[in-house]
């Protein structure tokens, strides 16, 4: 029996707890300090077959793993740590149910090697066994938001999305539960993020809207840093009344002028023609906070930014013309001229613009400004009657009032 062996023997044969982990402990930072990786791994599967005998207290044993997992830990070589935390894990699991605790911390260690490893679907994998639902203990809420969020980060990180989906909606049933206000953070960032990753842009930049506003929980840099993410999606969102009023907040919100992209912001929000050299100008924004997301290559981005800008010219166009030739309208979106009827169709059937298509002639016809002008006019004389009629009813309760008013509005005169 060699003297690692006997030194092990020595410690299972304990009768006092501190006793043992005291020698325990001493054996592990030889354990750590002098062995190569290869004597190092024998060694864990020694201490392994040693401490699992059913001959040893429960509760010392539990102790001797946790102390075990740690000391693995400090080794630097990541391959030759997840090795040793696999046996680590063979040998808790054969039962689990007692050792809930000391498999949710190996777990945990060992999806942080994996990610350091840039292996991030092993290291999500590795923390989906987690038993929080089916096992014995009890979890808090604010803890399995927690561990949902992290697998849903390491899913999104190797574009897993419709997985890392799957634990945020997970996380989302528990948030009533939760009065942690940095985890409810973490979650709303990392759905956010899945919102983009699916593309659903409008969603996403309104989720970032309200992320730059945590004064409380976020320092200026991120605020503004999800300020502009906001800008971002809210441009890649297609034209409609929800992304209006993302705009009109964002252009009225004061920080949003020191932004590179503001100039676009502002014709966007006062409804103005976006010309190609603007829609080229927004390229570094989208490369900032859109190059993260797998799936999303640059030619498709261009595609997306096109698109939208395509939609918001459309709208501008129809505050300009009241018809225009589908061929001039082309032209003036910089489409092709079936490109621009079939966006013109679209958008008109989804009720996000209002006209119709003279396809035998050729013309898209849009609402009559004139018909909208009365219709405001009317809105504006209504008022004014309004108006006119809480003056009279005023005078008549207050003459006094009203004379001294009148008197000191001719001397102005």
């Amino acid at each position: 029996m060699s003297e690692f062996e006997e030194k092990l023997q020595e410690i299972a044969s304990c009768k006092q707890t501190a006793e043992a982990t005291e020698k325990f402990e001493i054996l592990l930072s030889t354990l750590v300090e002098d062995s190569s990786n290869e004597d190092f791994l024998a060694r864990v599967r020694d201490i392994l077959a040693k401490i699992s005998q059913d001959t040893i207290m429960i509760i010392l044993t539990k102790q001797l793993f946790t102390m075990l997992m740690n000391a693995i830990d400090f080794r630097p070589d990541n391959e030759t740590v997840i090795s040793a935390f696999n046996e680590v894990l063979r040998s808790l699991q054969v039962r689990n149910i007692a050792f809930e605790e000391q498999l949710l911390e190996l777990r945990q260690l060992m999806s942080r090697r994996y990610e350091a490893m840039g292996r991030l679907e092993e290291a999500a994998d590795i923390l989906v066994g987690i038993q929080l639902e089916s096992g014995q203990r009890i979890y808090e809420a604010k803890q399995k938001i927690e561990i949902y969020i992290n697998i849903a980060r390491l899913y999104l990180g190797c574009n897993k999305v419709a997985s890392a989906d799957n634990f945020v909606n997970r996380a989302s049933v528990l948030t009533p539960d939760c009065s942690d206000e940095q985890t409810l953070l973490n979650y709303k960032v990392i759905f956010a993020k899945i919102l983009d990753h699916k593309e659903r842009f409008l969603e996403a930049g309104q989720r970032y809207a309200e992320l730059s506003l945590k004064i409380d929980l976020l320092d200026e840099t991120c605020r503004m840093d999800y300020l502009e993410h906001a800008l971002a999606a809210a441009m890649l969102s297609g034209a409609n009344q929800q992304r209006t009023k993302l705009l009109t907040n964002l252009y009225k919100d004061e920080r949003c002028q020191c932004l590179d992209a503001y100039s676009v912001l502002e014709k966007m929000y006062f409804g103005q023609l976006i010309s190609r050299s603007q829609l080229d100008s927004l390229a570094p924004l989208l490369e900032k906070h859109y190059s993260g997301i797998l799936g999303l290559e640059a030619e498709k981005k261009k595609g997306l930014l096109e698109r939208a800008m395509v939609e918001h010219n459309m709208i501008a166009a129809s505050s300009l013309y009241t018809n225009i030739r589908l061929e001039n309208l082309a032209k003036l979106l910089g489409v092709p001229i079936e490109d621009a009827e079939v966006i013109a169709s679209n958008m008109i059937s989804e009720d996000r613009l209002e006209g119709s298509i003279d396809q035998i002639d050729g013309y898209i016809n849009f609402e009559s400004r004139n018909q909208m002008l009365s219709a405001w006019s009317s809105q504006v004389e209504s008022l004014c009657i309004s108006v006119n009629h809480v003056v009279e009813m005023i005078e008549k309760a207050h003459p006094e009032w009203a004379s001294a008013l009148q008197t000191a509005s001719h001397m102005e005169s």
